[in-house]
C-alpha cells in the first residue's frame, strides 16, 4: 500500500516494478535501486577503477592522451617509452556492469600489429575479446563484462625489436 508522508505519496518499488510489467534491481554497494532497463555509462577515471599494471597511468592530462587524430578527455596511457613483453592495465568493474568500452591507440614506434586481448579476472584468465591494432591505429573496443570482477586489457610487444612510445585505453568506460 502505498504510504502518505510530508504531503507526498510513496509507492513500494517492487509493487510499483510488478505493476509497470518492468525489472527491478537493488544495488547494495550504491543503495541504488533501479526500475527498468538500467542504462548507466561509468567512465573509469579514478584509482577504485583501476590497478598500475608495468608503468600505465589513468590521467585527465590532454597532454599525455594526444594519439595521431585525437586527444581523449580520460585515458590510460604509458608515461615512458615501453619496452616491456607486456602492456596494459588492470580495471576493476567488482561485477557490477555488464560491458566494457574504450578506443585504443598505438604510435607508429611499433612495427607489427598488436593483439589487444580483453581478460577476466586473471592475467592469463579467458579472453572475452580480442583486437588486432596497427601501428598509427585508432580502434573502438566492446566486451560483455558481466559477473567480471576484474579486468585486464593487454597487448605484448617484441623485446628489443618494438618500443612503444604511445598506447592508449582511451575514454574506457563501464555501462550497464
Amino acid at each position: 500500500l502505498p504510504i502518505t508522508y510530508n504531503n507526498r505519496t510513496y509507492l513500494p518499488a517492487r509493487a510499483l516494478s510488478e505493476a509497470l510489467n518492468v525489472p527491478i534491481e537493488y544495488v547494495p554497494t550504491t543503495n541504488t535501486i533501479w526500475i527498468g532497463e538500467r542504462n548507466e555509462t561509468v567512465q573509469i577515471t579514478s584509482a577504485d577503477q583501476y590497478q598500475d599494471y608495468y608503468g600505465m597511468i589513468i590521467t585527465k592530462d590532454p597532454a599525455q592522451l594526444k594519439g595521431d587524430d585525437k586527444t581523449y578527455a580520460w585515458g590510460i596511457t604509458n608515461n615512458q617509452t615501453q619496452e616491456m613483453a607486456t602492456v596494459g592495465c588492470v580495471l576493476l568493474p567488482q561485477a557490477q556492469y555488464t560491458t566494457f568500452a574504450a578506443s585504443a591507440y598505438v604510435d607508429n614506434g611499433v612495427k607489427m600489429d598488436l593483439t589487444i586481448e580483453i581478460r577476466k579476472e586473471t592475467f592469463d584468465g579467458p579472453v572475452l575479446k580480442s583486437y588486432t591494432l596497427s601501428p598509427g591505429e585508432t580502434i573502438d573496443m566492446e566486451a560483455d563484462i558481466t559477473g567480471v570482477s576484474k579486468l585486464y586489457v593487454t597487448t605484448d610487444i617484441k623485446i628489443g625489436h618494438d618500443k612503444v612510445e604511445k598506447f592508449i585505453i582511451g575514454e574506457p568506460v563501464f555501462k550497464n
